[in-house]
């Protein structure tokens, strides 16, 4: 979930901002958000090394924690209460929820 919020917010930021943009822009957008995910499972497809495993999933942690810093300060400026928004609260409790509940279906 963490990782597609970056992706999300680089192709929907410019959106969200009321500018007009192309179907080009757009494309381009999500190649650039989406290839890397494609060129990173073919490849990983094929290593089978412990220690390049060990490499890149500390890579995407630091990744992940690194976009949870910046969506919070985001937040933490620009909603009304900050963190301890009802709002920001709900969507955090919804988020889980939902997590859960297709983790359930899956299983």
């Amino acid at each position: 979930m963490i990782h597609n919020i970056t992706e999300g917010l680089g192709i929907a930021a410019p959106i969200a901002r009321g500018e007009r943009i192309g179907l080009t822009r757009l494309a381009a957008l999500a190649l650039i958000a989406g290839a890397p995910a494609i060129a990173g499972a073919w490849i990983g497809g094929f290593v089978t090394s412990d220690l390049l495993g060990v490499f890149f999933f500390a890579l995407a942690v630091g990744a992940a924690m690194q976009v949870v810093v910046e969506v919070v300060r985001y937040v933490v400026r620009r909603a009304p209460g900050g963190l301890q928004s009802g709002h920001v609260i709900g969507g955090y409790l919804a988020g889980i929820i939902v997590m859960y509940a297709t983790g359930l279906l899956v299983a």
